[in-house]
């Protein structure tokens, strides 16, 4: 269920960015640009000057432990906008499987 990630900052940029993406479009329309400039890569270093990265990692049961990161950074993520200087904060978790050893050992 997504909507439990959707606050009113998170609304407000997914927003900004619709009101962006029918820009282009509009310009693509108007052959100012083309379709490349919809779908230009997304350069986060670019949008985000400032951020922390979590990592985390388990022996056992990766989808309860990845359930539980997500759960505590959407908490995370709740204190640090209540804060009166903070105007944005985004969480992406995703999980991925690390391969220790690339080579097959018999």
């Amino acid at each position: 269920n997504s909507a439990v990630n959707i606050n009113r900052s998170t609304q407000k940029y997914i927003q900004n960015k619709m009101v962006e993406a029918h820009q282009i479009c509009v310009q693509i329309q108007n052959e100012i640009v083309g379709w490349e400039a919809l779908f230009k890569p997304f350069n986060f270093y670019t949008e985000f000057i400032n951020y922390i990265k979590i990592t985390g990692g388990c022996e056992t049961d990766s989808y309860f432990w990845f359930g539980c990161l997500e759960s505590k950074l959407r908490y995370l993520k709740e204190k640090i906008e209540s804060l009166p200087r903070i105007s944005l904060v985004r969480i992406w978790p995703k999980g991925y499987t690390r391969k220790e050893n690339a080579r097959t050992i018999q």
